[in-house]
């Protein structure tokens, strides 16, 4: 398993909350109105969606995968992603926060 994720956005896009350790934003927002796609796929050989997040800060760059839908009634109301260590391609728990997308 590889990890080939491509899709780039900015932690610009999103909100930090210290308390819960989650970066929250809105898919409108963090795809820029839609120019740019949301996710894309993580690894060659399964078709899990996430997406790199660039520090507009620091410039360090985190794969995210996700790992959560939350759905009612056929319809997406958010995306729950964590991180992952691009080397192993597995999550990577010395990274203690979550992302969290909401579909507006």
């Amino acid at each position: 398993m590889a990890v080939v994720c491509k899709v780039r956005h900015t932690t610009r896009g999103f909100s930090y909350n210290k308390d819960t350790k989650v970066l929250v934003g809105e898919a409108s927002t963090v795809s820029a109105g839609d120019k740019h796609p949301l996710f894309g796929r993580v690894y060659d050989d399964a078709v899990d969606e996430g997406f790199i997040l660039k520090s507009h800060k620091t410039g360090k760059e985190i794969t995210f995968v996700v790992d959560k839908i939350d759905a009612k009634k056929g319809e997406i109301k958010s995306w729950s992603l964590v991180p992952i260590d691009r080397k192993t391609g597995r999550r990577d728990k010395s990274l203690n926060f979550k992302v969290l997308v909401f579909n507006d």
